[in-house]
């Protein structure tokens, strides 16, 4: 590759930093309408309620840490990131961050096992050897935790000395802002082989574990015969839901982000000026859509649930039950509601 091609950061446009607080603002407002419908909501039982409030937090906290208090800036192709201008500006740095970032989003993988457990050990059988107590279910998820929250440790572990760095800003093509060099933490492809691990085997066990009990549960909806066609659909809609929800992440950040870090760092082997007529980084576009995610996420569990659509409409439309009283020739009186 040729010498002097890193090229300093562009601002990030106004537009994207106002869309990008907007969205953050509306996914904590909806954030909070959601837990309330589902804490309402009598129709699912209380653990499940509870696993549900606690991804919905999770998202959305994900989103405020990522937008409002990480605020990362991504310089390729040498994996670099510092951070712009947060608006809760906590003194840590870009290698603490990024660190952050990555267990916060691999932290909703168990949760989202859990829920998958939690709708196929419904309609299992007593009895039956796919039927697990509660407390194995809880150790099984308990477990995991470890593995995925742990992945930002893989991060952090990956960064290069401040010595090695210097190496880096050697390619530099134009004058940087001698700030943006003093935050900015890199990390090499050498150094991080097992968050490379880490991010093949997670992601790949997840999509074959919530796709087999997936599977698992829809045979055992056409099957089932011990319970109502009412509250077989019940378990299907909710199924549905919790699908349409655990794909949301994988649309919306890992996609983008995968591919914006495998796009950047290959373009400069491909066309190393490619980045000479660009005004907006490809990173820019990424963490701007990762702005949705809380907001969609929120909107999906809505919307693909008939008994949440239904307690929504009653908040927003309830109407205090007025009651009239009419006499009659015995002087006594009934009510119209």
């Amino acid at each position: 590759m040729a010498m002097n091609y890193c090229r300093s950061p562009k601002p990030s446009p106004l537009s994207f930093v106002l869309i990008r607080h907007i969205m953050t603002v509306t996914s904590i407002c909806l954030t909070i309408i959601c837990v309330f419908i589902v804490h309402r909501s009598s129709s699912v039982t209380r653990v499940y309620s509870k696993l549900l409030i606690l991804l919905l937090l999770g998202s959305t906290f994900a989103d405020i840490y990522i937008q409002w208090v990480y605020d990362p800036v991504f310089v390729f192709p040498r994996i670099c990131v510092y951070r712009r201008d947060p608006l809760l500006n906590f003194p840590f740095s870009a290698r603490f961050g990024h660190s952050a970032m990555q267990s916060m989003i691999a932290s909703g993988g168990p949760i989202y096992i859990a829920l998958f457990i939690y709708r196929h050990q419904a309609l299992v059988l007593p009895g039956s050897r796919l039927k697990f107590s509660p407390k194995a279910q809880i150790s099984f998820v308990i477990a995991l935790i470890l593995p995925y929250t742990t992945i930002g440790i893989s991060v952090y572990i990956g960064h290069i000395p401040r010595t090695n760095k210097l190496e880096y800003e050697d390619n530099m093509a134009d004058v940087w802002d001698p700030q943006v060099l003093e935050r900015m933490d890199c990390f090499s492809f050498n150094t991080m082989y097992l968050y490379w691990a880490y991010g093949c085997i997670l992601p790949t066990f997840t999509t074959v574990f919530l796709f087999a009990v997936a599977r698992h549960t829809f045979a055992m909806l056409k099957k089932v015969s011990h319970i109502s066609t009412r509250m077989q659909q019940k378990h299907r809609i909710l199924t549905i839901s919790l699908i349409i929800q655990s794909l949301l992440p994988v649309i919306i950040v890992i996609i983008p982000f995968g591919a914006m870090m495998l796009f950047t760092t290959s373009i400069f082997y491909i066309s190393p000026g490619f980045y000479d007529g660009i005004t907006i980084s490809p990173a820019d576009y990424t963490i701007l859509c990762i702005s949705f995610h809380a907001t969609a996420h929120c909107i999906a569990l809505i919307a693909t649930t008939p008994v949440f659509r239904r307690t929504l409409v009653q908040l927003v439309f309830r109407r205090e039950e007025r009651t009239v009283s009419v006499p009659t020739a015995s002087a006594s009186a009934f009510t119209v509601s």
